[in-house]
């Protein structure tokens, strides 16, 4: 009996040592390489792009990726990662953590360890052209609407409005196959569409539907790495105390200007949780 109570004691000890091994695991392996890799999504906007002259990623998930590894002090490598992809990428630790215009959904919560701060709030805009005769979402009924694959807005197209969901791998090809005809509206979040109805080839365009889905940004580490997950989570507060991400949404001319940024600024500079 005695024996069997020290064997049940020696593997619960072994099974708390392997607990903890794992939550240390990302910081561990951080440290050793002297490089923290994120997982970023580069879809063009001023939240992730490919800058010609340097031939880097730049832009604003891309600044507070930067702010991780300079609070590790270490280097910062970018994985460019799809809707499709990154929760496998994170998963397989082909990247330590993700910055990617990453929802909060509870499936991601399932999958991931959610970063309990958000960085910004997003909601789902319809593109379509202005001859579309597209009034309100309720026209959506019966027609195809395109999406991205892994985004949550072709649930709500279809479960709430009706829409032959075309789902394809990335927004790119999404909008693309709207402007060929593929469907009625292209769904994907506001900061794209905006962007986007900034540019001249964009112009028989137009996004005037409420927003749909409106969520919060978040950044998320695997599963079980909660030394990871509160170190991010120290540095996004950080940036929003400080005003700096309402001055790196500045610097990269997001407009308009994300009223979510002012309350989180407001709120943590008053000692708000």
């Amino acid at each position: 009996m005695i024996r069997s109570l020290t064997l049940l004691a020696a593997a619960a000890l072994l099974a708390l040592t392997a607990t903890a091994a794992q939550a240390d695991a990302t910081l561990d392996r951080v440290k050793d390489r002297g490089v923290v890799t994120a997982g970023i999504l580069v879809n063009g906007t001023a939240f992730g792009f490919l800058d010609p002259a340097s031939n880097t990623v730049k832009g604003f998930n891309v600044d507070i990726a930067q702010a991780v590894a300079d609070k590790l002090g270490v280097k910062l490598d970018i994985v460019t990662v799809d809707p499709p992809n990154r929760v496998q990428f994170l998963q397989q630790g082909k990247v330590d953590f993700l910055v990617a215009s990453f929802t909060d959904t509870p499936e991601r919560r399932e999958q991931t360890s959610v970063i309990p701060t958000a960085y910004y709030e997003v909601g789902g805009a319809a593109m379509t052209r202005k001859d579309s005769g597209i009034a309100g979402w309720a026209d959506l009924r019966g027609k195809t609407a395109c999406a991205s694959q892994g985004s949550h807005y072709a649930r709500l197209l279809a479960t709430e409005y009706g829409a032959e969901v075309r789902a394809l791998k990335t927004s790119a090809e999404a909008l693309s196959t709207l402007r060929a005809g593929g469907c009625v509206v292209s769904v994907h979040d506001n900061t794209l569409i905006y962007s986007l109805l900034k540019q001249p080839e964009w112009q028989d365009y137009k996004a005037d539907l409420p927003l749909i889905g409106l969520g919060t940004w978040v950044a998320a580490v695997r599963k079980g790495q909660d030394d990871t997950a509160a170190l991010v989570d120290g540095v996004i507060r950080d940036l929003h105390k400080s005003g700096a991400l309402i001055e790196i949404e500045k610097r990269w001319q997001i407009s308009p200007p994300s009223p979510f940024l002012a309350q989180m600024h407001e709120k943590l500079l008053n000692g708000g949780s």
